[in-house]
């Protein structure tokens, strides 16, 4: 960098010190136009552009000092510029900014995290899969069978059934007592209308919560359509003597009565 521009970047830390915002600012334009790829002038300038409320004119700064010199930001300030793009609706830049924070740091969860969540925002589930098969090479015991259960309850949110069932099968290799993945791949199962296995799933969450409402009730409705209907009875008999307020219970409860009595 030439003598010039470091007089005139000392010019506007002066300024700046001094209280002079508009005057650092403009000199910060300056040399930004003479050079621009000095990411520090960048940065400097996003400060003062934040400083004085103007954050529309400050975050396209930052965004060009992070990108020009990743090396000289934490992983943090790459996340947290990352989550600001991201609640602004920048999706993209939201997600380079994550990637820029894994370069330095490959275990940073938070990231990863960070980028999965704006993958299901954007709907691009393969996408969110692969980031957590990536992030599990360096913090296996950091990605747990939480993220893949709600990474697979989002799935089923956008309809994407196989998807979902594959993120809870992970969440089970992981965690194989959990109770929540063993129903949620049941629930997932049951729309899918594969009832047996389904019911499978359903009695494995029962062996470990044996008493889980959710699971007493899906089985209920699982061994109904397989006309195992004493069985099902069972089941609604169980979810109302938990939880007598489970009108559902009783009404599917009522409805298998009814069937095996005109059997």
């Amino acid at each position: 960098m030439s003598d010039s521009l470091i007089k005139m970047q000392n010019q506007a830390i002066a300024y700046s010190s001094e209280g002079k915002a508009l005057e650092a600012i403009a000199i910060y334009e300056h040399v930004i136009k003479l050079n621009p790829n000095l990411a520090a002038a960048h940065g400097e300038l996003g400060k003062l552009l934040d400083s004085q409320g103007w954050q529309e004119l400050a975050i396209p700064q930052y965004a060009k000092a992070l990108s020009l010199a990743p090396n000289s930001y934490s992983p943090e300030s790459h996340l947290n510029f990352g989550n600001l793009l991201q609640g602004r609706g920048d999706l993209e830049g939201a997600i380079a900014c994550y990637k820029r924070a894994i370069n330095l740091n490959p275990s940073y969860i938070s990231a990863y995290k960070a980028w999965v969540e704006t993958l299901i925002q954007m709907q691009k589930f393969t996408e969110a899969i692969d980031v957590y098969v990536q992030a599990e090479y360096y913090v296996d015991d950091l990605i747990a069978a939480r993220e893949y259960n709600d990474l697979g309850i989002a799935c089923i949110d956008f309809g994407k059934l196989d998807l979902a069932i594959a993120c809870f099968q992970k969440a089970i290799y992981i965690q194989p007592d959990s109770a929540s993945a063993h129903c949620n791949l049941g629930n997932t199962l049951l729309q899918q209308q594969n009832f047996k296995e389904a019911i499978i799933s359903f009695q494995e969450a029962l062996s470990i919560d044996p008493s889980f409402v959710e699971v007493y009730y899906n089985l209920g409705l699982a061994l109904s359509e397989i006309n195992k209907l004493d069985e099902a009875i069972a089941c609604f008999e169980a979810v109302i003597a938990l939880n007598p307020q489970f009108a559902d219970a009783q009404k599917y409860l009522d409805l298998a009565l009814s069937k095996i009595s005109t059997n």
